[in-house]
């Protein structure tokens, strides 16, 4: 059965993920989190090194992953493919 808990939006738009879900994901400070949103629903999902598999199944546009993918390093590995 899935955990579910109720969290409340800030003024200034954050939330806080719940302590067992951040210790049951091995989410920590510094941790990148891909969000997702597809009509009325919204998905969080904690982002592993391997961000073409992390996006696996999702349409994103340039601007989303713009977000994500912003290093030289990234950059200077794709260029040559």
């Amino acid at each position: 059965m899935a955990d579910v808990d109720v969290v409340t939006v800030s003024s200034k738009g954050q939330i806080v993920l719940p302590k067992r879900a951040r210790d049951a994901m091995g989410i920590e400070e510094g941790s990148r989190l891909l969000v997702v949103q597809d009509k009325e629903v919204i998905t969080i999902k904690k982002m592993n090194t391997n961000i073409a598999r992390d996006m696996s199944g999702y349409v994103l546009s340039e601007k989303s992953l713009a977000k994500v993918w912003s290093s030289k390093e990234e950059d200077e590995a794709w260029k040559d493919l």
